[in-house]
């Protein structure tokens, strides 16, 4: 077992990883807030938009997932950004 672990952990030392570009991780945030909105958590589905807003997403995108998201309604905002506080 030990020496498949060193394997293993040689085999991720060699893996590269790429960085995500801003436009990826907007295109990835917006669709993780669909889904956890989906899931029954708001509050982590609100995260991801601030995390899409943070890198760039525009107003009608944000828009957009809240729409898809209030067809859930469980605790998500449904239209404007949440209020601070």
């Amino acid at each position: 077992m030990g020496a498949d672990r060193r394997g293993l952990n040689e085999e991720v030392k060699l893996m590269k990883v790429r960085p995500k570009s801003a436009h990826e991780i907007r295109r990835d945030a917006l669709a993780a807030a669909v889904s956890k909105a989906r899931q029954g958590c708001g509050a982590c589905a609100e995260r991801y938009l601030d995390l899409a807003m943070a890198n760039g997403a525009t107003a009608d995108e944000v828009e957009a997932a809240r729409r898809q998201m209030s067809a859930y309604g469980r605790g998500v905002h449904a239209a404007g950004p949440r209020s601070a506080g």
